[in-house]
């Protein structure tokens, strides 16, 4: 098994630490042709299952450079799929491709967001079926994602900082950008890693699917359960500037549960506590 990876320094050294003779961390820059033939050259051209991860993991960088999102999101997997063949396709879109839209949604629902990021992940799907099309993807699975937490999260993230903020400062005062109305929905990263295992062990179909954590909650409320979490007997949210990400929508997750069996089982004070623990042994 290859899993690639280019500016993650820190990435190989996890795959060794995992102690398995089955995954191989390989660097590639996925805007490089070059990389990727030699990428080809060293693993060959046709691959079993691939679970496509590579993108922009911040939506907030595509507003303000949306060239570079657009090559992250979308050109780094026409590289990919113009120089390999996959039998099964499992592309990780994003539920903010339902930007604009108010309430439950679904991939029955028609869709036309005007975030870059959103733009580029919706782009993408399309890229998808274009070239399974073309033969290069046997069969693929479209996963609408809402977003995951966890050990190894970048330290930018909402959960990260929640716990940093309350736990190990033990401060009330905790800064958002936007009103803090916007709808979250991501689960903890063991049941998101659950969820994989059992989309690639199943047929893809050629379809989409919703994969979230079933509990949305606002941004504030988000802060709120922490706070209570880690004791903070009364958080300070303060507002300082703005977000472009105001998400009204939510998933069910019913659709996942009925295909896969499989629903996520850690919810949030568990998690929030989990996360504290990681990030504890990284301080000591």
């Amino acid at each position: 098994m290859i899993a690639t990876y280019n500016t993650a320094k820190a990435f190989s050294s996890f795959v060794k630490n995992l102690n398995s003779r089955k995954v191989v961390a390989e660097k590639c820059n996925l805007l490089s042709l070059r990389e990727l033939k030699l990428l080809r050259e060293n693993w060959g051209a046709s691959h079993d299952l691939c679970i496509f991860l590579a993108a922009n993991s911040d939506p907030s960088r595509s507003d303000v450079n949306p060239s570079l999102d657009i090559r992250s999101n979308t050109e780094s997997l026409i590289n990919f799929l113009q120089l390999l063949q996959v039998e099964r396709f499992i592309f990780f879109s994003s539920g903010a491709v339902y930007e604009g839209l108010d309430g439950v949604v679904s991939p029955d629902m028609h869709v036309s967001p005007i975030l870059p990021y959103a733009i580029s992940k919706l782009a993408s799907e399309a890229y998808v079926r274009h070239f399974r099309k073309r033969g290069a993807i046997r069969e693929y699975l479209l996963v609408r994602f809402f977003g995951a937490y966890g050990p190894h999260e970048p330290s930018r993230k909402i959960f990260t900082r929640l716990v940093r903020q309350f736990y190990f400062k033990r401060r009330s005062e905790f800064p958002i950008r936007g009103n803090g109305l916007n709808l979250i929905d991501a689960m903890y990263v063991d049941d998101a890693v659950e969820g994989i295992i059992r989309m690639a062990n199943e047929p893809l179909k050629d379809s989409v699917i919703d994969f979230c954590g079933g509990k949305p909650v606002t941004i504030r409320e988000l802060i709120l359960e922490a706070a209570k979490t880690f004791s903070i007997t009364r958080p300070e949210i303060v507002q300082k500037g703005e977000t472009v990400e105001y998400n009204k929508f939510h998933a069910d997750p019913l659709s996942f549960k009925q295909r896969y069996g499989f629903e996520p089982k850690t919810d949030l004070s568990e998690g929030l506590h989990r996360l504290a623990k990681f990030l504890e042994t990284k301080q000591n």
